[in-house]
């Protein structure tokens, strides 16, 4: 029994090996860095402040204590091209407790029912010395809605600082209650550089905003990347069988010396798995295997990366697929060239920790993992490359018109 399992093991590695050998000394592209800055409440702080209705104003100060973003800078480091904020609606804090609890209930921010708030920005403008205007989408209660606001920057060798203060109206994501009583109007204040007042020592004066420093990041997909799979038959007739994903988002975090990876996150579509068979991949998406329907995504994050010897590291994290999360340890191969980038990591899979069972007496549990950073993937790039090859044929058979121009004008 112990050989049966053995062979069986050697046979799936043999697979694998064969299903990804027709390309394995094909020279992979390098995928180039990004700086990105790490916007979190122990470096910046977002506030606010809300007033009574009248002449007695009372503000009342508050703000969030847990919060994780980033913005995205340009190639030169002159300039913030992208920004995104997530919010731990729970987090929220003031400077009194009863105040804190109902703004938590249903009557503003309904923590119970929306615990998150997102902002992501959608384009920024830069207006020269230092300033920008900062358009994008603040999803609150449920509720999407475009906000801009100006901001002043400054980018320099040890990084971002930014500072922005404006006004939120927030009757438009639904928060209309005590609108007798109290401003619909909120004062908001944004910073980068100061950490929020939960981080900060006794002393209550201000610290003086200091640059957070940039990052290196590489964000990949099926347009530089790919994410493949073989599954096998069970026995001696294994019968391989190689698929992929078509629609997938990740990005890799540097260390501070941009010399190794510090963390991975990849978000898959499960509507967008290929098979070399139209049959097998409608199969896939059915409940005896990815179940498409209820579980449309599928997503993986880094807990740990360890670097070991000539570019070799072990990923470890969290696989969440099928609403089930299991850890997920691999190694792989990664090469850091000029500010670019190459991964390639093959491992195995069992299926069956993420209660993907359907067909275990005739398809092994086991599945043939290969993660590429550099490497397209081939059903992107067949489209790519067959899109390219219509153009060049329309451009070939287009008809030449011959326009005749006055004397005066042939020049």
């Amino acid at each position: 029994m112990r050989n049966r399992f053995l062979l069986l093991a050697l046979s799936l590695i043999s697979v694998a090996s064969t299903a990804f050998a027709q390309d394995a000394n094909e020279p992979l592209t390098p995928v180039k860095s990004k700086s990105r800055v790490l916007i979190t409440a122990e470096n910046s702080r977002v506030e606010f402040v809300g007033t009574h209705v009248g002449d007695d104003p009372k503000p009342r100060l508050g703000g969030f204590k847990d919060f994780r973003g980033f913005a995205e800078i340009d190639a030169a480091g002159t300039k913030i091209e992208s920004m995104e904020l997530n919010f731990a609606i729970g987090s929220i804090w003031t400077e009194f407790d009863n105040l804190t609890k109902h703004l938590l209930n249903a009557d503003f921010f309904d923590q119970p029912k929306f615990p998150e708030a997102v902002f992501r920005s959608t384009k920024i403008t830069s207006l020269g010395d230092g300033k920008c205007n900062v358009k994008g989408e603040l999803t609150l209660l449920g509720k999407t809605s475009e906000i801009t606001f100006p901001a002043s920057f400054q980018l320099s060798a040890q990084g971002l600082s930014l500072s922005a203060q404006f006004i939120l109206d927030r009757t438009a994501f639904g928060m209309t209650k005590g609108l007798d009583g109290i401003e619909k109007g909120v004062s908001i204040s944004f910073t980068v550089g100061v950490p929020d007042k939960s981080f900060l020592a006794k002393d209550p004066a201000t610290p003086q905003p200091k640059a957070v420093p940039m990052r290196q990041w590489f964000s990949f997909d099926p347009s530089n990347s790919s994410v493949e799979f073989v599954g096998t038959h069970v026995g001696n007739d294994p019968k391989p069988r190689l698929g992929g994903f078509g629609s997938f988002k990740g990005q890799v975090q540097m260390d501070e010396k941009a010399a190794a990876p510090e963390s991975l996150a990849i978000d898959f579509e499960i509507r967008s798995i290929w098979t070399e068979f139209d049959k097998l991949t409608g199969h896939l998406m059915a409940p005896d295997f990815f179940d498409q329907k209820n579980h449309p995504t599928a997503s993986f994050r880094s807990s740990k990366i360890v670097a070991g010897s000539q570019g070799q590291v072990t990923v470890t994290g969290q696989l969440t697929m099928l609403g089930k999360s299991a850890e997920l340890s691999f190694p792989a191969n990664v090469k850091i060239e000029n500010g670019a980038m190459t991964l390639n990591a093959e491992f195995n899979l069992d299926r069956t920790k993420f209660g993907m069972n359907g067909m275990t007496d005739g398809i092994e549990k086991e599945v043939a993992i290969r993660f590429v950073i550099g490497k397209p993937d081939r059903q992107t790039k067949k489209k790519a490359d067959e899109e390219a090859k219509e153009q060049a044929a329309k451009m070939k058979n287009a008809t030449s018109v011959k326009i005749s121009l006055p004397k005066m004008l042939q020049y």
